[in-house]
């Protein structure tokens, strides 16, 4: 099936990144815990404050209320939160943070029956997870494919390789099946953009020409459904920080002016 349907496989390590997400959300009593490094760790253009905040009053609710109507409310914003939650984590780094704590303190002394519960629940989500993650990585053919087609006479292939892995490892994070994007097409953008940017001629000092970024920037949106952070537009194309920041800009006022002036003709009288 992997080698037929590599979005199918994509699909599932959404899923279980969301379950390993309900996993983690498991206990009312540690959520404060748990936002406290979400707002630490996650990226503030990416953290998904609302959903946080909900599933945090959702708790407060249901610990001072055992009827099954307080019960539903956290259920239902606990899904939401881990909704949100996955997409936001890309890297996994928060999650990764979560589980390790997580399974450090089972093995303590004395722990409490619940908590060993969900310390093994969360273990298991995240072998799920790992083992569909590692299938989805292994995308030798792919990467063998860009890599050739897009290497230079004379360019060492091991070098092409390693950038481009690390470009579909950026496109496993970021994959969002509800896009209605396949995985192969996603994969494939960022591979290039990867291998692009190692075989892009040093950029002379002085301005730079900022098409080729805005490009970028736009077809990141298209893709993902939302802007690239900083870091994200910097990967992708190499650029410093200031140029990034400048063509952020340009986008977000150019996008303003056009709503703008959408917004004018839809109140001009017929």
């Amino acid at each position: 099936m992997w080698r037929h349907e590599p979005t199918s496989v994509a699909v599932r390590c959404f899923e279980l990144r969301a379950e390993l997400w309900r996993a983690l959300l498991g206990q009312p009593a540690a959520l404060a815990w748990v936002a406290e490094l979400a707002r630490r760790l996650l990226h503030p253009e990416l953290r998904p404050e609302g959903p946080l905040q909900r599933l945090e009053a959702a708790a407060e609710a249901l610990a001072g209320s055992d009827g099954l109507g307080a019960r539903a409310a956290y259920e239902a914003a606990r899904r939401a939160a881990a909704d949100a939650l996955g997409p936001a984590d890309p890297d996994r780094c928060l999650a990764r943070r979560l589980v390790a704590d997580i399974l450090a303190h089972r093995s303590a002394l004395l722990v409490e029956p619940a908590i060993l519960r969900w310390s093994t629940v969360v273990q298991r989500r995240q072998a799920a997870l790992d083992a569909a993650l590692n299938l989805l990585r292994a995308r030798d053919e792919q990467i063998g494919r860009l890599v050739r087609a897009l290497r230079p006479p004379g360019r060492s292939c091991a070098e092409l390789v390693a950038v481009a892995s690390q470009g579909l490892q950026w496109a496993v994070g970021r994959y969002d099946p509800r896009r209605g994007v396949r995985f192969d097409r996603f994969a494939e953008w960022w591979i290039r953009h990867m291998i692009r940017r190692l075989l892009a001629p040093p950029s002379a000092p002085g301005p730079r020409p900022r098409t080729e970024l805005r490009s970028t920037h736009g077809q990141f949106i298209t893709l993902h459904g939302r802007p690239p952070t900083e870091e994200e537009l910097m990967a992708l194309t190499g650029e410093p920080l200031e140029q990034v920041r400048l063509a952020r800009g340009l986008d977000t006022r150019h996008r303003y002016a056009r709503e703008t002036r959408e917004k004018g003709t839809d109140d001009a009288p017929a």
